[in-house]
């Protein structure tokens, strides 16, 4: 799983490519009008939907993309929402997250 020590450890101008929990608690950057006038200033904004909610958001259309792997061309579906925070990695930090449609069951020879 990632965490904010792998996040912390890496290189300056690395990507890193992740899994978290489906249920992961995410919030938006906070916009100039929610920081306080006075006192400390906010670090997460509002609550955004989990990944799992995400994936089943029909609102939010989804995407294929193709990704080169095993020696073969594969299609994937998938949704992404970008900056938001995610608390695990810290509040300095946006990630993006791509939420992937389940592949369809494939029949064993």
């Amino acid at each position: 799983m990632t965490n904010r020590t792998v996040f912390r450890n890496l290189p300056h101008s690395t990507v890193a490519i992740g899994r978290i929990r489906k249920d992961a608690k995410l919030h938006h950057l906070p916009r100039p009008e929610q920081q306080p006038a006075v006192g400390r200033k906010r670090h997460y904004g509002e609550v955004a939907p989990t990944p799992e909610q995400l994936r089943l958001d029909e609102t939010v259309p989804w995407r294929r993309v193709e990704v080169f792997a095993s020696g073969q061309r594969h299609t994937f579906r998938v949704k992404d929402v970008k900056p938001v925070l995610w608390r695990k990695a810290g509040a300095d930090l946006p990630v993006r997250i791509i939420a992937i449609a389940p592949a369809g069951r494939r029949p064993r020879q």
